[in-house]
Parts: structure tokens; C-alpha cells; sequence
């Protein structure tokens, strides 16, 4: 609509706030259609407003006045809610949007997942969305991207353990200092004497 409006139209709004969320959004918006000829005039606040005429100083005291007000009621209305929202959770209420996962399916979805089955498998099997199963179990380890990807509790079982300086590349031949490899620093650097 403010891409269509042009010189000598006029925008109607209900409030002046629905314009801007700030006294500066709703002055910078006034001013651009002021600037393109066009006109803003409200219905519903208690001091009508019709910029139509830039150079009436009280349509100017008016929206810069009728903007002010609409800032200060959105930020009451923000700090009504955060308090609100701060009291509920000392009060031990659960804050937000209700829980619509039905506990027995997590229930079968954490057995199910013990018992080795994939996320796939259960999203099929339980008909939850892959999204809540993550949200409503976060300790569940990812599954390997890559087909046939090594565990790796089993590899830090058999590979011995380096030192925090010093990692060791598989090439056992090129290592001068012995010890399965050739050493490389921390940040994957060849180690160079």
C-alpha cells in the first residue's frame, strides 16, 4: 500500500501507533509520505490527526504526542508481560505454549531408542515429527551422517591417547621421533625440526 500511495492520496489508519512500533518509525514514515504528497489521517485516537498539511504546526504536535503515547503503551504492555512471565515461572507455571506431546509416545519413543532403533524408525513408528522428538529429548546422541561411520567409544577404546602438543598423522614412515607417525602440532602443522 505505501509503495501504491501517491501525491494527494491520503492513508486512513485506525490508531497513529499502527504506523510504527517507536516515535521514531512513525515520524520517519509520516515524513517520507509527506515528502511524496501524501497525506495520514486516523480515526479512532482521541486527537484526530491529518497531515495532509505539513504546515499545520498542531497536526505535527498531534502526531509527534499521539506517537509518544503509542511507544509508551507498548512498553508498558511489554514490561506487564515480562513481569507477568517472571512471576508464573517463581511460582513454578510452566511459561508459554502448552506441550502437546502426549508423554506415553516419549515414553515409547526413549524405549524404542534404547532398544538401538534409528530417529527415522521411530518417527515412523510413534507418528511424532523428528523436530519435537529432538526438542522433547535433547540427550539423545545424533546419528552418523555417513554409512558406515566407526563408533566412537569403540576408537577411543583402541587408540592410545596423544599429548596436548603433539597429534600423530597415520604415515608411520615419515615420523623421526617415533611413535606411529608423523608428528603434527596441535593446529595440523607437520612438526618441523
Amino acid at each position: 500500500m505505501l509503495g501504491y500511495a501517491r501525491d494527494g492520496d491520503v492513508i486512513v489508519v485506525h490508531t497513529l501507533d499502527r504506523l510504527g512500533r517507536t516515535v521514531r518509525d512513525t515520524l520517519n514514515l509520516i515524513h517520507e509520505l509527506a515528502e511524496r504528497g501524501v497525506g495520514v489521517r486516523n480515526l479512532a485516537d482521541p486527537i484526530k490527526v491529518d497531515s495532509s498539511d505539513p504546515a499545520d504546526p498542531m497536526a505535527q504536535l498531534a502526531v509527534v504526542l499521539l506517537a509518544l503515547f503509542g511507544q509508551l503503551e507498548r512498553t508498558y504492555t511489554l514490561e506487564r508481560a515480562a513481569h507477568a512471565r517472571a512471576v508464573a515461572t517463581a511460582k513454578g507455571r510452566r511459561v508459554g505454549r502448552p506441550v502437546m506431546v502426549d508423554p506415553a509416545k516419549l515414553a515409547w519413543a526413549a524405549h524404542l531408542r534404547d532398544t538401538g532403533h534409528t530417529i527415522a524408525e521411530i518417527v515412523t513408528t510413534t507418528g511424532m515429527a523428528r523436530t519435537s522428538l529432538y526438542r522433547h529429548r535433547p540427550y539423545w546422541p545424533p546419528e552418523p551422517v555417513t554409512a558406515g561411520a566407526p563408533d566412537r567409544d569403540q576408537d577411543r577404546a583402541t587408540t592410545p591417547p596423544r599429548g596436548a602438543d603433539q597429534l600423530c598423522c597415520p604415515q608411520a614412515s615419515l615420523c623421526e621421533e617415533g611413535g606411529g607417525g608423523a608428528a603434527v602440532t596441535a593446529g595440523g602443522h607437520p612438526h618441523r625440526d
